[in-house]
């Protein structure tokens, strides 16, 4: 299943040179783990916190309040709704993306492009 939540965390590379491993700590790391636990006792394979629900704009299917190991007060989780599956070919793939991307998905987007290796052209 796959779990959602927003939250801080610090990430980064921890270890040896020559034992690295990329990792993610902090109270949200955590959970977000313990959300997506709960594909295993509800019938769905998305969970959602409240926290992470309020900040899309999709409509969602409230689970219920639970009580995450670790976490003393209660988070409602949900489940998004979604619509009646339109035909791969009906979906108009070069139309606007909406809601517009946010800033930091702008932000990755020109970091990826900068990356790019420049236009190298033969005279």
């Amino acid at each position: 299943g796959i779990g959602l939540h927003i939250g801080n965390v610090m990430f980064g590379n921890v270890g040896l040179i020559d034992r690295m491993t990329f990792s993610v700590f902090g109270a949200a790391a955590n959970e977000v783990q313990r959300v997506e636990s709960l594909t295993k006792k509800y019938p769905v394979q998305i969970i959602a916190s409240d926290a992470f629900a309020n900040y899309c704009d999709t409509d969602w299917t409230l689970l219920g309040a639970e009580t995450l190991r670790g976490i003393t007060r209660s988070m409602n989780v949900l489940t998004p709704r979604f619509p009646q599956s339109a035909p791969l070919g009906a979906i108009d793939v070069t139309a606007p993306v909406n809601p517009p991307l946010s800033d930091a998905e702008q932000l990755i987007i020109l970091h990826r492009q900068s990356q790019k290796p420049p236009d190298v052209r033969a005279n």
